[in-house]
């Protein structure tokens, strides 16, 4: 599933997602950001995390901005407002719950 995600970012004009498992009380998800895409503003309704597996994305929360490369991470409030900007390709697993 990742990398057929991953075979799609050259041409994708909006951020690429898909479910890597799912249970009661959390959920996995891989993003795929082609550079320049960005994941509008949003809130999540539970606390979560955003990890970088590849590329680079700028994670925005209020006047707070991020550059994330490989393999960092970036701990995201519940009910709190952020987008991600690919600042190359980008793929990142988001951890919610």
């Amino acid at each position: 599933m990742i990398q057929e995600l991953w075979a799609q970012i050259g041409s994708a004009t909006k951020p690429l997602t898909a479910v890597l498992h799912r249970c009661s009380d959390s959920k996995v998800i891989v993003i795929g950001l082609r550079s320049g895409v960005l994941l509008k503003e949003h809130v999540s309704p539970v606390a979560a995390r955003l990890m970088v597996l590849q590329g680079e994305v700028e994670y925005r929360q209020g006047n707070e901005i991020y550059t994330l490369q490989p393999y960092q991470q970036q701990n995201i409030p519940a009910q709190t407002p952020h987008s991600v900007l690919g600042l190359q390709d980008a793929l990142c697993l988001l951890i919610q719950g």
